[in-house]
């Protein structure tokens, strides 16, 4: 399925039943709060500019060789600056708001994000985890994992450290030049439910990469005010290319999503403030 343009502001729940997702009740999750207004679709920040961190691969030297124009005089300029071999590694080391992280070409398993859980964690790995667990155990269900709300223990539920208005952009030619992969364990089941999750990462944009093999979703961004998925594949997960839930002013624009063992878009529970607005 390809999407052209497809705005989320105020009306995802109508959107998610053209897609023929799953009602948002249906979906098992945390207790969550809608985001407070105003709020904002963030924009794509066009021009290399910082605070940028750049992440690469041993191959990707190779991979950049291959590509032609503007993209491999970018990426060669990128790849003297890279600094990090894995993406959470770069999101872990941002300390600035409105950081981007510049993702060269490669294949992005992130071999640190998959080391057994710790005891206190372990227990969890079947239970729908609170956002406080989530901060605690980054890694039990996500490979990539994006937090925005400094204290998990207040009831702000708001974006407030230095991850907030965070870019993650694919620097090659097309999307398929960086994967973000799943895949299985030595049992043959999947890895890790969740590619990359945004949870409570206001102005979080998301670009020109594949995200892959996930038992759940490739790309999930819940109790967010202000995100874009643009030029991102979601392929071969055991649920939803990509989920958005309790969001608002979203955009999913020139995605793709196919193979995915339910729908390829799920737009779930949008805030209700504007249907108040208007009534």
């Amino acid at each position: 399925m390809t999407t052209r343009r497809l705005g989320i502001l105020a009306v995802l729940a109508v959107v998610c039943v053209v897609f023929g997702g799953l009602p948002a009740a249906a979906h098992e999750e945390r207790e969550t709060f809608f985001p407070e207004p105003p709020g904002e679709v963030p924009t794509y920040r066009v021009k290399v500019r910082t605070p940028f961190l750049v992440v690469c691969k041993e191959d990707s030297a190779e991979r950049i060789a291959e590509l032609r124009g503007r993209a491999r005089g970018l990426n060669q300029r990128l790849l003297a600056q890279c600094g990090y071999e894995h993406i959470q590694a770069a999101v872990d080391a941002v300390t600035q708001p409105n950081t981007t992280i510049y993702v060269l070409p490669g294949v992005y398993r992130e071999e640190p994000s998959r080391v057994p859980p710790s005891p206190e964690c372990a227990p969890l790995a079947d239970d729908e985890l609170t956002y406080a667990q989530q901060v605690e155990c980054p890694h039990l269900q996500n490979l990539v994992a994006v937090f925005g709300d400094e204290d998990p223990t207040d009831d702000d539920h708001a974006c407030n450290n230095e991850l907030c208005g965070l870019q993650i952009e694919g620097t090659g030619a097309t999307p398929g030049d960086v994967v973000v992969d799943g895949g299985f364990d030595e049992t043959r089941d999947w890895d890790k439910h969740i590619g990359i999750r945004a949870d409570r990462a206001d102005g979080f944009y998301v670009r020109n990469l594949t995200v892959q093999r996930f038992g759940d979703n490739a790309v999930y961004v819940i109790e967010t005010d202000g995100f874009v998925i643009d030029r991102v594949v979601g392929r071969w997960n055991g649920r939803y290319g990509f989920l958005t839930f309790t969001v608002d002013h979203g955009l999913y624009t020139d995605c793709e999503a196919y193979g995915n063992g339910d729908s390829g878009l799920y737009p779930g529970s949008a805030a209700d403030h504007h249907g108040e607005r208007f009534a």
